[in-house]
């Protein structure tokens, strides 16, 4: 506690039996005084040190707001993000303060614009859009950070307070939340397609495999601050550069279409998504469908050639797993797996195929 608010501390506990008028809140520091049935209750802003966590866990409502920042703010915003635990409670304390080196965030913004991008943070609102309901359309703006600064002990810091009302929002999650990579995120060039990547990540990550989802076209555009009335100039200034940008560095994969129109205008889009991954799975299946339905000779004369060509097993291991259908099974589904990127393996395919097949257990690997 700060001495001028111990003094006052200290007066008001003699004077128990007087009405003392005083202020509602009076700031020192980083520390807020309540005032609470003649007593005063201290409630520190946290200071909380830096620890990068892999994912980031962000509210769908700010991944569907409209937001004035540009590409730097916005992924300084994404370590700001990363820094809280969606799953504590921010309802009890005053704010809280984080501190992030600059060496890190200048690995992804020269440090020419770093200053720059923390004040734009400072000045510039998100506006929280709700137009479900024709003709009672509601928003609110919210600016989350009150207080910013630049190595200002000389600890090559920046220090981003955020008050518990912001806080509360940014953590508020529940089910309702995008979750994304953010070494990914940060190697985004372009706002936009920082922005449908976190659309995108908010709808990928409810399930395992490929997603479609449908998206109004006009609120795309006012989530992205833009206002295109030629669809085309849509289409090749934003979500193709954004698709080619998000297919190059977040292992994703996504299609869009027209799938409704007004007269002759497009009012939205389909969008379909899936991973590198999903797409292995996907060739998997069609290569075991393939082996299903395929005859005992074409199973066996397959096989064998892929025995003999990829592998070193000796004629004896060849003949056993040709002659064990379950074998041949359990060989033919890991092949696929390994070759459609599904396995990664660290030591031959040889070795990886006997040792799951069992032979190590039965025979020596013949060199």
């Amino acid at each position: 506690m700060c001495q001028n608010a111990r003094k006052i501390h200290n007066y008001c506990a003699k004077k128990t039996n007087e009405i003392l008028i005083v202020p509602l809140f009076l700031f020192w520091h980083n520390e807020t005084i309540f005032v609470l049935n003649n007593s005063f209750v201290m409630n520190q802003i946290i200071h909380k040190n830096f620890k990068k966590r892999a994912d980031n866990y962000q509210p769908n409502s700010l991944t569907l707001s409209r937001q004035e920042w540009g590409v730097n703010d916005r992924k300084i915003l994404a370590f700001v993000i990363n820094q809280l635990d969606h799953n504590a409670d921010y309802s009890q304390m005053s704010g809280m303060t984080f501190k992030i080196p600059i060496k890190e965030i200048s690995e992804h913004v020269d440090y020419k614009y770093i200053k720059k991008s923390l004040l734009n943070l400072q000045d510039k609102k998100i506006q929280l859009l709700d137009d479900s309901t024709p003709g009672k359309e509601k928003f609110k703006s919210v600016v989350l950070f009150p207080e910013v600064s630049y190595n200002l002990n000389n600890d090559r810091m920046i220090e981003i307070t955020v008050m518990r009302q912001s806080l509360e929002f940014l953590a508020n999650l529940g089910k309702q939340y995008t979750r994304y990579n953010l070494d990914i995120f940060l190697t985004f060039s372009s706002i936009h397609s920082q922005r449908i990547y976190e659309i995108i990540m908010m709808q990928y990550m409810r399930g395992n495999g490929k997603k479609t989802f449908k998206f109004d076209i006009d609120e795309l555009q006012s989530i992205l601050g833009c206002n295109y009335e030629n669809f085309a100039h849509l289409k090749r200034r934003v979500l193709d550069s954004a698709q080619k940008e998000i297919y190059e560095k977040a292992d994703l994969i996504f299609e869009y279409e027209v799938s409704k129109r007004l007269v002759k205008k497009a009012v939205e889009l389909k969008f379909t998504i899936q991973s590198h991954l999903d797409i292995a799975y996907q060739n998997v299946e069609i290569e075991l469908q393939d082996y299903s339905t395929a005859n005992d000779r074409q199973v066996y004369n397959v096989a064998r050639n892929l025995l003999e060509q990829q592998y070193t097993f000796s004629p004896e291991q060849v003949n056993t797993i040709l002659s064990n259908r379950e074998l041949l099974d359990q060989f033919v589904e890991i092949n696929a797996k390994i070759d459609n990127g599904v396995l990664h393996i660290k030591t031959s395919k040889t070795a990886y195929v006997a040792k799951s097949l069992g032979f190590n257990k039965r025979r020596k690997l013949a060199k």
